[in-house]
Protein backbone atom coordinates (compact mmCIF):
# COMPACT_ATOMS: atom_id res chain seq x y z
CA UNK A 1 0.00 0.00 0.00
CA UNK A 2 2.86 2.36 0.86
CA UNK A 3 4.56 1.77 -2.49
CA UNK A 4 1.24 2.33 -4.25
CA UNK A 5 0.75 5.71 -2.54
CA UNK A 6 4.32 6.75 -3.37
CA UNK A 7 3.61 5.91 -7.01
CA UNK A 8 0.24 7.70 -7.12
CA UNK A 9 1.60 10.77 -5.32
CA UNK A 10 4.60 11.01 -7.66
CA UNK A 11 2.41 10.56 -10.74
CA UNK A 12 -0.05 13.30 -9.76
CA UNK A 13 2.64 15.80 -8.77
CA UNK A 14 4.51 15.24 -12.04
CA UNK A 15 1.21 15.64 -13.90
CA UNK A 16 0.86 19.14 -12.42
CA UNK A 17 4.55 19.95 -12.93
CA UNK A 18 4.09 19.28 -16.65
CA UNK A 19 1.96 22.43 -16.84
CA UNK A 20 5.18 24.39 -17.39
CA UNK A 21 5.17 23.09 -20.98
CA UNK A 22 1.79 24.70 -21.62
CA UNK A 23 3.34 28.16 -21.64
CA UNK A 24 2.07 28.97 -25.16
CA UNK A 25 -1.52 28.97 -23.81
CA UNK A 26 -0.66 31.81 -21.42
CA UNK A 27 1.36 33.77 -23.98
CA UNK A 28 -1.48 34.91 -26.26
CA UNK A 29 -3.63 36.73 -23.64
CA UNK A 30 -0.54 38.48 -22.27
CA UNK A 31 0.48 39.60 -25.77
CA UNK A 32 -3.02 40.88 -26.44
CA UNK A 33 -3.22 42.90 -23.22
CA UNK A 34 0.29 44.38 -23.11
CA UNK A 35 1.21 44.43 -26.79
CA UNK A 36 4.26 42.22 -26.28
CA UNK A 37 5.66 40.35 -29.28
CA UNK A 38 5.93 36.57 -29.54
CA UNK A 39 9.74 36.88 -29.44
CA UNK A 40 9.49 38.73 -26.11
CA UNK A 41 7.10 36.25 -24.51
CA UNK A 42 8.97 33.23 -25.93
CA UNK A 43 12.01 34.25 -23.92
CA UNK A 44 9.95 33.39 -20.82
CA UNK A 45 9.94 29.71 -21.79
CA UNK A 46 13.68 29.78 -22.50
CA UNK A 47 14.32 31.28 -19.06
CA UNK A 48 12.05 28.71 -17.41
CA UNK A 49 13.96 25.84 -19.07
CA UNK A 50 17.29 27.30 -17.91
CA UNK A 51 15.97 27.69 -14.36
CA UNK A 52 14.46 24.19 -14.58
CA UNK A 53 17.99 22.82 -14.99
CA UNK A 54 19.46 25.08 -12.30
CA UNK A 55 16.69 24.15 -9.85
CA UNK A 56 17.55 20.47 -10.27
CA UNK A 57 21.24 21.13 -9.59
CA UNK A 58 20.64 23.29 -6.50
CA UNK A 59 18.13 20.94 -4.86
CA UNK A 60 20.21 17.86 -5.63
CA UNK A 61 22.77 19.40 -3.27
CA UNK A 62 20.20 20.48 -0.66
CA UNK A 63 18.84 16.93 -0.68
CA UNK A 64 22.00 15.82 1.09
CA UNK A 65 21.29 18.10 4.03
CA UNK A 66 17.50 18.44 4.25
CA UNK A 67 14.59 16.00 4.37
CA UNK A 68 12.88 15.50 1.01
CA UNK A 69 9.50 16.46 2.54
CA UNK A 70 10.89 19.83 3.64
CA UNK A 71 12.34 20.42 0.17
CA UNK A 72 9.04 19.58 -1.52
CA UNK A 73 7.15 21.96 0.80
CA UNK A 74 9.61 24.73 -0.13
CA UNK A 75 8.94 24.08 -3.80
CA UNK A 76 5.17 24.06 -3.27
CA UNK A 77 5.46 27.51 -1.69
CA UNK A 78 7.72 28.77 -4.49
CA UNK A 79 5.24 27.64 -7.16
CA UNK A 80 2.34 29.28 -5.31
CA UNK A 81 4.31 32.52 -4.94
CA UNK A 82 5.39 32.40 -8.59
CA UNK A 83 1.85 31.98 -9.94
CA UNK A 84 0.42 34.56 -7.51
CA UNK A 85 2.97 37.21 -8.48
CA UNK A 86 2.49 36.40 -12.17
CA UNK A 87 -1.24 37.05 -11.78
CA UNK A 88 -0.41 40.57 -10.59
CA UNK A 89 2.32 41.52 -13.11
CA UNK A 90 2.29 44.68 -15.26
CA UNK A 91 5.77 44.61 -16.83
CA UNK A 92 7.68 42.19 -19.03
CA UNK A 93 10.57 41.81 -16.59
CA UNK A 94 8.08 40.64 -13.96
CA UNK A 95 6.95 37.87 -16.30
CA UNK A 96 10.54 36.74 -16.74
CA UNK A 97 11.22 36.73 -12.98
CA UNK A 98 7.92 35.45 -11.56
CA UNK A 99 7.10 32.75 -14.10
CA UNK A 100 10.44 32.13 -15.81
CA UNK A 101 12.77 32.22 -12.81
CA UNK A 102 10.64 31.31 -9.78
CA UNK A 103 8.24 28.79 -11.33
CA UNK A 104 10.87 27.32 -13.66
CA UNK A 105 13.30 26.87 -10.74
CA UNK A 106 10.70 25.23 -8.47
CA UNK A 107 9.39 22.89 -11.17
CA UNK A 108 12.93 21.75 -12.06
CA UNK A 109 13.78 21.16 -8.40
CA UNK A 110 10.56 19.18 -7.81
CA UNK A 111 11.08 17.16 -10.99
CA UNK A 112 14.57 16.15 -9.85
CA UNK A 113 13.43 15.22 -6.34
CA UNK A 114 10.56 13.01 -7.54
CA UNK A 115 12.49 11.28 -10.33
CA UNK A 116 15.37 10.69 -7.90
CA UNK A 117 13.09 8.99 -5.39
CA UNK A 118 10.36 6.92 -7.05
CA UNK A 119 12.64 4.46 -8.99
CA UNK A 120 14.30 3.43 -5.71
CA UNK A 121 11.05 1.59 -4.91
CA UNK A 122 11.28 -0.37 -8.20
CA UNK A 123 14.93 -1.48 -8.58
CA UNK A 124 14.01 -4.21 -11.10
CA UNK A 125 11.97 -1.85 -13.27
CA UNK A 126 13.88 1.42 -13.22
CA UNK A 127 13.25 2.20 -16.89
CA UNK A 128 9.59 1.25 -16.81
CA UNK A 129 8.67 3.28 -13.73
CA UNK A 130 10.72 6.26 -14.95
CA UNK A 131 8.85 6.11 -18.25
CA UNK A 132 5.45 5.99 -16.53
CA UNK A 133 6.31 8.94 -14.30
CA UNK A 134 7.59 10.96 -17.25
CA UNK A 135 4.42 10.08 -19.15
CA UNK A 136 2.55 12.01 -16.44
CA UNK A 137 4.94 14.95 -16.82
CA UNK A 138 4.38 15.04 -20.59
CA UNK A 139 0.62 14.51 -20.55
CA UNK A 140 0.18 17.15 -17.85
CA UNK A 141 1.30 19.86 -20.25
CA UNK A 142 -1.54 19.04 -22.62
CA UNK A 143 -4.41 18.03 -20.31
CA UNK A 144 -3.89 20.76 -17.71
CA UNK A 145 -3.02 23.18 -20.48
CA UNK A 146 -6.47 22.63 -21.96
CA UNK A 147 -8.03 23.21 -18.54
CA UNK A 148 -6.03 26.44 -18.19
CA UNK A 149 -7.21 27.54 -21.63
CA UNK A 150 -10.84 27.04 -20.58
CA UNK A 151 -10.24 29.07 -17.41
CA UNK A 152 -8.68 31.92 -19.38
CA UNK A 153 -11.58 32.00 -21.84
CA UNK A 154 -14.24 31.93 -19.11
CA UNK A 155 -12.47 34.14 -16.56
CA UNK A 156 -9.29 36.05 -17.45
CA UNK A 157 -5.60 35.28 -17.44
CA UNK A 158 -4.99 36.90 -14.02
CA UNK A 159 -7.61 34.77 -12.27
CA UNK A 160 -6.41 31.70 -14.20
CA UNK A 161 -2.85 32.11 -12.90
CA UNK A 162 -4.12 32.64 -9.34
CA UNK A 163 -6.47 29.64 -9.30
CA UNK A 164 -3.93 27.37 -10.97
CA UNK A 165 -1.34 28.36 -8.36
CA UNK A 166 -3.78 27.60 -5.54
CA UNK A 167 -4.82 24.26 -7.07
CA UNK A 168 -1.17 23.38 -7.58
CA UNK A 169 -0.36 24.17 -3.95
CA UNK A 170 -3.28 22.17 -2.53
CA UNK A 171 -2.64 19.07 -4.67
CA UNK A 172 1.08 19.29 -3.97
CA UNK A 173 0.52 19.36 -0.21
CA UNK A 174 -1.94 16.45 -0.37
CA UNK A 175 0.54 14.10 -2.02
CA UNK A 176 4.07 15.27 -1.22
CA UNK A 177 4.12 13.50 2.16
CA UNK A 178 3.91 10.13 0.40
CA UNK A 179 7.09 10.75 -1.59
CA UNK A 180 9.84 9.20 0.45
CA UNK A 181 12.73 6.84 -0.40
CA UNK A 182 12.52 3.22 0.83
CA UNK A 183 13.93 2.64 4.29
CA UNK A 184 16.57 0.27 2.92
CA UNK A 185 18.17 0.73 -0.49
CA UNK A 186 17.34 -2.16 -2.77
CA UNK A 187 19.74 -3.84 -5.16
CA UNK A 188 19.39 -3.23 -8.87
CA UNK A 189 18.55 -6.37 -10.79
CA UNK A 190 18.68 -6.94 -14.52
CA UNK A 191 15.75 -8.18 -16.58
CA UNK A 192 17.22 -11.68 -16.40
CA UNK A 193 17.13 -11.65 -12.61
CA UNK A 194 20.90 -11.30 -12.20
CA UNK A 195 22.05 -8.91 -9.48
CA UNK A 196 23.89 -5.96 -11.01
CA UNK A 197 26.98 -4.54 -9.38
CA UNK A 198 26.78 -0.80 -9.97
CA UNK A 199 29.66 1.46 -9.10
CA UNK A 200 28.58 4.82 -7.71
CA UNK A 201 30.22 7.63 -9.67
CA UNK A 202 30.61 11.14 -8.32
CA UNK A 203 29.63 13.88 -10.74
CA UNK A 204 33.27 14.63 -11.45
CA UNK A 205 33.98 10.96 -12.19
CA UNK A 206 30.87 10.72 -14.36
CA UNK A 207 31.91 13.70 -16.47
CA UNK A 208 35.28 12.08 -17.14
CA UNK A 209 33.64 8.91 -18.40
CA UNK A 210 33.34 8.58 -22.21
CA UNK A 211 29.84 7.09 -21.89
CA UNK A 212 28.62 10.31 -20.30
CA UNK A 213 29.67 12.36 -23.32
CA UNK A 214 28.34 9.84 -25.85
CA UNK A 215 24.98 9.85 -24.11
CA UNK A 216 25.00 13.63 -23.69
CA UNK A 217 25.46 14.01 -27.45
CA UNK A 218 22.74 11.43 -28.12
CA UNK A 219 20.14 13.15 -25.97
CA UNK A 220 21.15 16.68 -27.02
CA UNK A 221 20.34 16.05 -30.68
CA UNK A 222 17.35 13.87 -29.82
CA UNK A 223 15.89 16.71 -27.75
CA UNK A 224 16.85 19.24 -30.43
CA UNK A 225 14.84 17.29 -32.99
CA UNK A 226 11.87 17.00 -30.64
CA UNK A 227 11.84 20.62 -29.51
CA UNK A 228 12.07 21.79 -33.12
CA UNK A 229 9.69 19.45 -34.90
CA UNK A 230 7.13 19.12 -32.13
CA UNK A 231 7.43 22.71 -30.96
CA UNK A 232 6.69 23.99 -34.46
CA UNK A 233 4.36 21.18 -35.59
CA UNK A 234 1.49 23.59 -36.16
CA UNK A 235 3.55 25.94 -38.33
CA UNK A 236 5.07 23.09 -40.37
CA UNK A 237 1.60 21.57 -40.80
CA UNK A 238 0.41 24.88 -42.26
CA UNK A 239 3.30 24.84 -44.75
CA UNK A 240 2.41 21.27 -45.71
CA UNK A 241 -1.13 22.63 -46.25
CA UNK A 242 -2.82 20.55 -43.60
CA UNK A 243 -6.46 21.62 -43.32
CA UNK A 244 -7.02 24.19 -40.58
CA UNK A 245 -9.56 21.94 -38.88
CA UNK A 246 -6.89 19.21 -38.60
CA UNK A 247 -4.16 21.34 -37.02
CA UNK A 248 -5.31 20.37 -33.52
CA UNK A 249 -4.90 16.72 -34.54
CA UNK A 250 -1.23 17.36 -35.32
CA UNK A 251 -0.70 18.83 -31.86
CA UNK A 252 -2.59 15.95 -30.23
CA UNK A 253 -0.56 13.31 -32.09
CA UNK A 254 2.74 14.81 -30.96
CA UNK A 255 1.57 15.04 -27.33
CA UNK A 256 0.19 11.50 -27.17
CA UNK A 257 3.10 9.87 -28.99
CA UNK A 258 5.66 11.75 -26.90
CA UNK A 259 3.96 10.53 -23.72
CA UNK A 260 3.70 6.95 -24.96
CA UNK A 261 7.31 7.13 -26.13
CA UNK A 262 8.45 7.83 -22.57
CA UNK A 263 6.69 4.72 -21.27
CA UNK A 264 7.57 2.53 -24.26
CA UNK A 265 11.30 3.28 -24.34
CA UNK A 266 11.55 3.04 -20.55
CA UNK A 267 10.11 -0.47 -20.78
CA UNK A 268 12.35 -1.39 -23.71
CA UNK A 269 15.40 -0.17 -21.76
CA UNK A 270 14.59 -2.61 -18.95
CA UNK A 271 13.99 -5.50 -21.35
CA UNK A 272 16.62 -4.98 -24.06
CA UNK A 273 19.26 -2.74 -22.52
CA UNK A 274 20.82 0.60 -23.35
CA UNK A 275 22.37 0.09 -26.79
CA UNK A 276 19.26 -1.43 -28.38
CA UNK A 277 16.99 1.24 -26.88
CA UNK A 278 19.09 4.26 -27.86
CA UNK A 279 19.64 2.92 -31.37
CA UNK A 280 15.93 2.20 -31.82
CA UNK A 281 14.97 5.67 -30.56
CA UNK A 282 17.47 7.35 -32.90
CA UNK A 283 16.06 5.28 -35.77
CA UNK A 284 12.53 6.43 -34.90
CA UNK A 285 13.74 10.02 -34.84
CA UNK A 286 15.54 9.66 -38.16
CA UNK A 287 12.45 8.21 -39.83
CA UNK A 288 10.26 10.94 -38.32
CA UNK A 289 12.52 13.78 -39.48
CA UNK A 290 12.98 12.24 -42.93
CA UNK A 291 9.24 11.73 -43.44
CA UNK A 292 8.60 15.30 -42.29
CA UNK A 293 11.10 16.54 -44.89
CA UNK A 294 9.52 14.44 -47.65
CA UNK A 295 5.98 15.47 -46.70
CA UNK A 296 6.96 19.14 -46.72
CA UNK A 297 8.85 18.93 -50.01
CA UNK A 298 6.11 16.96 -51.78
CA UNK A 299 3.18 18.66 -49.99
CA UNK A 300 1.80 15.40 -48.58
CA UNK A 301 -0.24 16.22 -45.45
CA UNK A 302 -1.07 12.57 -44.62
CA UNK A 303 2.62 11.69 -44.54
CA UNK A 304 3.31 14.52 -42.10
CA UNK A 305 0.98 12.92 -39.55
CA UNK A 306 2.94 9.67 -39.82
CA UNK A 307 6.16 11.65 -39.35
CA UNK A 308 4.81 13.09 -36.11
CA UNK A 309 4.09 9.60 -34.75
CA UNK A 310 7.74 8.56 -35.16
CA UNK A 311 9.17 11.93 -34.09
CA UNK A 312 6.89 12.19 -31.06
CA UNK A 313 7.78 8.69 -29.89
CA UNK A 314 11.49 9.35 -30.36
CA UNK A 315 11.33 12.64 -28.46
CA UNK A 316 9.67 10.85 -25.55
CA UNK A 317 12.65 8.50 -25.30
CA UNK A 318 15.00 11.28 -24.18
CA UNK A 319 13.76 11.94 -20.62
CA UNK A 320 13.04 8.25 -19.91
CA UNK A 321 16.46 7.10 -21.12
CA UNK A 322 18.20 9.96 -19.29
CA UNK A 323 16.77 8.93 -15.92
CA UNK A 324 17.40 5.22 -16.52
CA UNK A 325 20.87 5.55 -18.04
CA UNK A 326 22.12 7.87 -15.30
CA UNK A 327 20.96 5.54 -12.54
CA UNK A 328 22.02 2.23 -14.10
CA UNK A 329 25.37 3.48 -15.40
CA UNK A 330 26.48 5.77 -12.59
CA UNK A 331 24.61 4.48 -9.53
CA UNK A 332 22.14 5.74 -6.91
CA UNK A 333 24.35 7.57 -4.41
CA UNK A 334 24.99 10.68 -6.52
CA UNK A 335 22.01 10.24 -8.84
CA UNK A 336 20.28 13.56 -8.10
CA UNK A 337 23.30 15.67 -9.06
CA UNK A 338 24.32 13.41 -11.95
CA UNK A 339 20.77 13.49 -13.32
CA UNK A 340 20.66 17.29 -13.05
CA UNK A 341 23.93 17.59 -14.98
CA UNK A 342 22.68 15.24 -17.69
CA UNK A 343 19.49 17.30 -17.95
CA UNK A 344 21.61 20.30 -19.02
CA UNK A 345 21.54 18.71 -22.47
CA UNK A 346 18.07 20.23 -22.71
CA UNK A 347 19.60 23.73 -22.63
CA UNK A 348 22.02 22.93 -25.44
CA UNK A 349 19.18 21.31 -27.38
CA UNK A 350 17.02 24.43 -27.02
CA UNK A 351 19.75 26.44 -28.75
CA UNK A 352 20.78 24.06 -31.55
CA UNK A 353 17.16 22.97 -31.95
CA UNK A 354 14.22 25.33 -31.72
CA UNK A 355 16.28 28.56 -31.72
CA UNK A 356 18.66 27.68 -34.56
CA UNK A 357 15.95 26.04 -36.65
CA UNK A 358 13.80 29.14 -36.17
CA UNK A 359 16.58 31.37 -37.51
CA UNK A 360 17.13 29.14 -40.55
CA UNK A 361 13.40 29.01 -41.26
CA UNK A 362 13.13 32.78 -41.07
CA UNK A 363 16.06 33.30 -43.43
CA UNK A 364 14.89 30.71 -45.99
CA UNK A 365 11.15 31.34 -45.45
CA UNK A 366 10.61 27.58 -45.58
CA UNK A 367 10.96 24.50 -43.36
CA UNK A 368 12.77 22.46 -46.03
CA UNK A 369 16.32 23.30 -44.91
CA UNK A 370 15.48 23.14 -41.16
CA UNK A 371 14.08 19.63 -41.65
CA UNK A 372 17.26 18.56 -43.45
CA UNK A 373 19.16 19.79 -40.38
CA UNK A 374 16.93 17.65 -38.15
CA UNK A 375 17.64 14.57 -40.29
CA UNK A 376 21.36 15.24 -39.77
CA UNK A 377 20.78 15.64 -36.03
CA UNK A 378 19.20 12.20 -35.89
CA UNK A 379 22.11 10.69 -37.79
CA UNK A 380 24.42 12.15 -35.13
CA UNK A 381 22.29 10.62 -32.35
CA UNK A 382 22.40 7.25 -34.11
CA UNK A 383 26.21 7.41 -34.36
CA UNK A 384 26.53 8.44 -30.70
CA UNK A 385 24.47 5.39 -29.67
CA UNK A 386 27.02 3.12 -31.37
CA UNK A 387 29.62 4.17 -28.80
CA UNK A 388 27.40 2.78 -26.02
CA UNK A 389 27.33 -0.88 -27.01
CA UNK A 390 28.67 -2.29 -23.74
CA UNK A 391 26.08 -2.14 -20.98
CA UNK A 392 28.67 -1.10 -18.41
CA UNK A 393 32.37 -0.35 -18.49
Amino acid sequence: MKKFMVTVGSFIILLFLGLIYAWSIFASPLENEFGWTRAETSLTFTISIAMFCIGGIVFSQLKRKLNITVLLIINALLILIGFFLTSRLDALWELYVYYGVICGFAVGASYNLVISTIPLHYPKKVGTISGIMLLAFGVGGYTLGQAADIMINNLNWRDAFLYIGLAFFVVYLLFLFFIKPPKTEQTQTSSTGVVESVRDFTTKQMMKHPYFWSFFIWQTFMNAMGLSLIGQAKQIAEEVQVAHSQLIIAVLITTVCSGLGKMFFGLVYDLKGRYFTLTLAASFGFIGALLAFISTSAQMPWLFFIALVFAGGAYGSGPACNATFTRKQFGNTHFSMNFAINTLALLVAAFVGNYLVGIVQKSTESYIVPLIILVIYMAISFIAAQFLRKERD
